[in-house]
């Protein structure tokens, strides 16, 4: 299956967290103890509040990823930075650190929420400041 630009980020959730932590820890993923944090809580709340988690898992990846190893850029080993936010130079200093990887899952979602919906469903609205 492959996505296009076109294909919507709202919508059912294929695979499991365990089938991405899986593969991501065989191709030498960072943060192992964080990142299944991560993987659980995407795929624990994206389905309530509409957002596909295989998607919002791709995301990550697309930001995370260094020389096709997974969750292994520095913003993500460093910073627990799942999509590049905050990140608008090389000064890592500016880079948000999220602390840890549920923390880091809420921050990626409320994040897309607002791209996707333009609100903060209620779900996470505990959770906005993150």
């Amino acid at each position: 299956m492959t996505y296009g630009p076109g294909d919507p980020i709202a919508g059912a959730s294929l695979g499991t967290s365990d089938g991405w932590f899986h593969w991501m820890g065989r191709e030498n993923a960072k943060r192992l103890f964080d990142l299944e944090l991560y993987l659980d809580t995407v795929y624990g709340f994206a389905p309530l509040v509409g957002l596909a988690a295989h998607k919002v898992v791709g995301q990550f990846l697309l930001h995370t990823s260094e020389n096709g190893v997974p969750a292994s850029s520095d913003a993500w080993a460093d910073r627990l930075n799942p999509a590049g936010m905050g990140v608008t130079g090389d000064g890592r200093q500016d880079w948000h650190d999220f602390g840890d990887g549920r923390t880091a899952a809420f921050a990626h979602l409320v994040h897309l929420s607002l791209y996707v919906f333009g609100t903060v469903p209620e779900a996470l609205r505990p959770y906005q400041n993150a």
